[in-house]
């Protein structure tokens, strides 16, 4: 079961996502009304996802977020904020298990699509900084560098989001926001670190590589079939 906090003040509110989220058999529901208590039941539960809005009066959303952001848990980007406003204050808060924001005006269905989203990321095995750091020294890529250190964050983007990959600018773009470089950068930086590239025999899915190897292996190239061996052999049963 994928546990999902529901922290809204506004009780009427509350018992419509609750009530509705019940349809989802594969939900278990776990609702609070202030702020105290959703942080004891977060630390509790350790929810996959949380759903918090921001009208608690005893406690800021913002205190919340900074509090959760230093409890140790595997969820990682699991908080969807529900608000009226957004103020000032959010962008001094730490953000950092945010996965979206959602202004309550919006659509109903556009909570359930991230709810949607969340579900299929809890049920793909965590992929961690070891699997990504054995699969470069299989490689024969450095660790160190500037560029293995993006290709390391687009390979663990994509796994998650492999829709990302229709677009390899958008890769591009994602990482350059992330280090605070230009997509130029980030381009050629990675190009860069898949230079040297060495293809480990008797490897089916990363043989495919070999493929390219005589012409170039592209940063795309790589990530579609990185992404797509570590999904296999993280998630094959």
């Amino acid at each position: 079961m994928i546990k999902v906090l529901v922290a809204n003040a506004d009780i009427k509110q509350n018992a419509k996502y609750c009530n509705t989220l019940a349809n989802d058999k594969e939900l278990e529901i776990t609702s609070t009304t202030d702020g105290l208590t959703t942080l004891n039941t977060y630390l509790e539960l350790k929810p996959n996802i949380l759903i918090l809005d921001s009208n608690f009066k005893d406690i800021e959303y913002t205190d919340i977020l900074n509090k959760l952001s230093i409890i140790p848990d595997d969820n990682e980007c699991n908080t969807i904020i529900t608000t009226d406003i957004i103020n000032g204050q959010l962008y001094s808060t730490c953000l950092s298990k945010v996965f979206r924001i959602l202004d309550k005006s919006e659509e109903f269905n556009e909570l359930l699509s991230c709810i949607e989203y969340l579900k299929s990321k809890n049920k793909i095995e965590k992929l961690t900084e070891t699997d990504l750091n054995f699969l470069f020294i299989q490689l024969g890529i450095g660790l160190s560098s500037y560029g293995s250190e993006y290709l390391r964050f687009a390979l663990y983007y994509c796994y998650y989001h492999p829709r990302t990959l229709d677009k390899i600018e958008n890769v591009y773009n994602i990482v350059a926001k992330q280090f605070s470089v230009t997509n130029e950068t980030v381009r050629s930086r990675m190009r860069t670190a898949l230079r040297h590239i060495k293809i480990p025999k008797n490897n089916y899915i990363l043989g495919l590589l070999n493929e390219l190897k005589n012409s170039y292996i592209s940063p795309a190239d790589f990530l579609e079939i990185c992404s797509s061996y570590l999904y296999y052999i993280k998630n094959k049963k």
